[in-house]
């Protein structure tokens, strides 16, 4: 099969039963240094387990956002990840309009974990953000620059836990 260049058809895969190992991202937008930068990690980890990433670039237009939701089960997509939890809503929400059972033929995960969220919408999966553990970091280096605005920061970046909320949707 190598010597021939062979490559599975995912599409036939997936009429089979059988994983089509894509993963749909939507994000907002591609221009934020942030989202480029999740983007990459994201390709890399599916890449590194055998999965391949369509990217949407949804450019904060809920319109588009259902647009790509069609396309991404049109294609068969294994799972849908979303760059915030409101995005994942819509997805939802638009999923069980088209009549997408989720989790069985769609799954979903969202990020940003806000307690609205988790009180709202409490069958998403989402990747909770540390809020606190956030606001405190960010409060003590504002502290330091107004002590001493000279002062160069002790590290360039800070790693902070986040926890996945497994619920329904995965």
């Amino acid at each position: 099969m190598r010597e021939l260049n062979y490559q599975p058809n995912t599409l036939v895969r997936s009429l089979q039963g059988k994983q089509t190992k894509m993963i749909g991202v939507i994000m907002p937008s591609i221009t934020n240094p942030f989202f480029a930068e999740l983007v990459a990690a994201i390709e890399d980890k599916l890449e590194a387990d055998g999965y391949k990433m369509l990217l949407c670039d949804a450019g904060q237009d809920s319109d588009k956002e259902r647009r790509y939701l069609r396309m991404l089960e049109a294609n068969q997509v294994d799972g849908i990840f979303c760059s915030d939890d409101l995005t994942a809503i819509l997805l939802l929400k638009e999923a069980r309009k088209l009549g997408i059972k989720v989790p069985e033929d769609l799954k979903i995960v969202g990020f940003d974990g806000t307690q609205l969220v988790q009180n709202y919408v409490p069958e998403l999966v989402t990747v909770v953000q540390p809020v606190p553990d956030l606001a405190g970091t960010l409060v003590k280096l504002l502290y330091e620059r107004i002590a001493d605005p000279e002062k160069k920061l002790a590290q360039n970046s800070y790693l902070l836990p986040v926890k996945l909320l497994r619920n329904q949707t995965v």
